[in-house]
């Protein structure tokens, strides 16, 4: 496995809502300008979806000899209980949609995030959050750098709470733009898709894709 540090996942609960009624023509004192819903702007739940703004998702993937980190780099808070660094960025938070059926525990569930994104060498990453000296390591995270800028993130799970009758299948998809320290820019796309078959007891990997050009 290429996780050097174990995801968290909030868990969630679901209720059902439904509605039927027929539409009536406003008046013309009555028309007003529908609400344009999005991702996350919609009723906190609706049917079987529950909406969430506090799933703790990826932040960290290692790809040959980079580490790619969904953190701001430079304003560095808190490290997954680590270090903390005295920035205001800590690990990413996805608005998230969790959908399916509680009582069978398979939950899917998509996130998504606009997030900063930092490329550093994988091994001198790992020896700073090792050193075990909390100065030694945010002075790196926030020099160490070989690329930062910006991305969207979008996070699948289609079996959140891990049943074991079910093969678990998640990843994510992300595109955006880095610089380097020259303020050259390159187009960043990243695609990791991972599963795992509690039957086999079998973890797989069948996308692991990075570009960076």
């Amino acid at each position: 496995m290429r996780w050097r540090i174990p995801l968290v996942l909030a868990l969630a609960l679901f209720v059902a809502v439904s509605c039927d009624h027929q539409p009536v023509e406003p008046t013309a004192d009555q028309v007003a300008e529908a609400p344009a819903l999005n991702f996350m702007n919609g009723p906190e739940e609706a049917g079987v979806v529950e909406r969430r703004d506090d799933m703790l998702g990826f932040w960290w993937w290692e790809y040959e000899d980079l580490a790619i980190e969904f953190v701001d780099a430079e304003d560095l808070g808190d490290y997954v209980g680590w270090y903390d660094c005295g920035g205001s960025s800590d690990v990413p938070y996805y608005d998230a949609q969790i959908a399916g059926d509680v009582e069978k525990a398979r939950l899917h569930l998509v996130g998504h995030k606009d997030t900063p994104v930092y490329v550093f060498p994988v091994e001198e990453l790992i020896e700073a959050l090792y050193s075990g000296d909390q100065e030694v390591f945010c002075e790196y995270y926030a020099t160490g750098w070989i690329y930062g800028g910006e991305a969207r993130v979008r996070w699948n799970d289609n079996n959140l709470w891990g049943n074991p009758q079910y093969t678990n299948v998640w990843g994510f998809r992300a595109n955006g733009f880095l610089w380097d320290k020259d303020e050259v820019r390159y187009n960043y796309h990243q695609h990791v898709k991972l599963y795992y078959n509690p039957h086999t007891d079998v973890f797989g990997v069948t996308h692991d894709q990075l570009a960076i050009h």
